[in-house]
């Protein structure tokens, strides 16, 4: 699994909120702001980067995320609708439902956890 998730960053598909769920996934401090996604491509680089892990550690992931960083809280707790959204609206660029979704997480995330 490790060689996967270093091939992961080597590979550069990452972005601030993916890097986020790397350290935690390898339980490693995040050097930067840790951050949450804020549209469909955050999501996308996130779920990518959980599919190199067994779906059965997904949800122990984002518990601990939403632990280390309180920003992630909305999105650990909706992370299964949000990844439901993202596989259904895959064929499409925009995902509207996906992203509404997700802009009220934000907003949410912003009001309670100041990020």
């Amino acid at each position: 699994m490790n060689q996967k998730l270093i091939g992961w960053v080597v590979n550069g598909d990452m972005g601030a909120s993916s890097l986020t769920l790397w350290t935690v996934i390898m339980g490693e401090p995040c050097d930067k702001s840790p951050s949450i996604p804020y549209d469909s491509g955050d999501f996308g680089r996130c779920y990518r980067l959980l599919q190199l892990i067994p779906e059965s550690q997904r949800m122990q992931i984002m518990a601990e995320t939403a632990q280390a960083y309180p920003n992630w809280i909305p999105f650990a707790r909706e992370w299964k609708k949000l990844t439901r959204l993202y596989e259904t609206e895959n064929t499409t660029t925009k995902k509207p439902k996906l992203y509404k979704l997700m802009e009220k997480l934000a907003d949410e995330s912003e009001r309670k956890y100041g990020m």
